[in-house]
């Protein structure tokens, strides 16, 4: 018997026409603001509610006009409970969308040199930020990987960076913290969970049937340097990631001490993930492709295989499958 939940709307749910209708007040935006700044740091308890007095105050309107909008947000975005209001997951989620700068702020910045070298010639890498996107670009080569025309060329990868990433930080400190959560977005998702939304997650490797890459120009056909990517996508907000293979493996629960023994840390900066991004490997095609990495370290040695659900096998140096 299948006792999973659908996720599909219930009668008494919001659609998301309704959600997005509810936000289209500034008096509403900012009840929702007070309740979470009050929460965080003034008269609200532990508990998070804020009395309809302590609201009307900081907001300086008349209670009618309060009740309205408050009448407006409960069951959505604030509940309504003994004392107060406080705010729901939702309405919490939509403050800090607006304090992290995703609604209000637009920065960019670049290019600015970084100190990190570029993973497959050397040269200094730059970074640049834009719509939220902090990219890793190297000017001295066509880089590894530029799916959309608008990537500026030599691209190595990009992150998503909400602004509030860019305060009290250098160019290099972003490019660090950026992969950190990138890093463990993308482990939590290999591992089957969306990050974002706590969806279920579809993992597929996608192989590059016809790869040519020379060494200098990426492959026409996918423009990446390498002949797969490890790809996870949620299957309820769209939220994806496109990674090296690799990924898969350093993110096997099983096989992360040894290589943290070796040395190898994919997850504290972009300069130490960029080695183990470069392993080769070998594509095996068929009904199933799958990539096979040929490892020699000074704790593991064998036979890592990612197959095409991104599940991973291990066969150790001197055994026969």
């Amino acid at each position: 018997m299948d006792t999973s939940f659908s996720g599909e709307q219930t009668d008494d749910s919001t659609t998301p026409e309704e959600a997005f209708a509810l936000l289209g007040n500034e008096t509403r935006l900012a009840v929702l603001r007070t309740i979470w700044s009050e929460a965080d740091h003034g008269e609200a308890g532990r508990d998070g509610v804020l009395p309809f007095s302590a609201i009307r105050e900081a907001l300086g309107v008349d209670s009618g006009n309060l009740n309205y909008h408050l009448d407006r947000l409960v069951g959505t975005f604030i509940e309504r409970v003994d004392g107060g209001y406080r705010l729901r997951q939702a309405g919490k989620n939509v403050v800090r969308a607006v304090v992290a700068g995703t609604i209000t702020a637009d920065p960019s910045y670049g290019p600015v040199g970084v100190d990190t070298a570029c993973p497959r010639c050397g040269s200094r890498l730059e970074t640049r930020y834009r719509r939220e996107y902090l990219y890793a670009v190297c000017s001295a080569c066509s880089g590894g990987l530029r799916s959309h025309a608008d990537h500026p060329e030599g691209t190595l990868g990009w992150l998503r960076v909400p602004p509030a990433g860019l305060r009290g930080r250098t160019p290099q400190e972003v490019l660090d913290a950026a992969h950190r959560r990138f890093s463990h977005m993308t482990a939590a998702m290999l591992d089957g969970v969306c990050p974002t939304c706590a969806g279920t997650v579809s993992p597929t490797l996608s192989v590059c049937s016809d790869h040519r890459f020379d060494g200098e120009e990426l492959c026409p056909a996918c423009l990446r340097a390498i002949p797969a990517l490890a790809r996870v996508t949620c299957d309820v907000c769209s939220q994806f990631r496109g990674v090296p293979p690799i990924y898969a493996v350093l993110a096997e629960p099983t096989l992360v001490a040894a290589f943290e023994e070796a040395g190898v840390h994919l997850f504290r900066s972009w300069g130490e993930a960029a080695p183990p991004s470069r392993w080769p490997f070998e594509v095996v095609e068929g009904d199933r492709p799958r990539v096979e990495y040929d490892l020699t370290l000074p704790t593991l040695t064998g036979l890592f295989t990612v197959s095409d659900d991104l599940t991973v096998a291990f066969e150790p140096a001197g055994q026969t499958g």
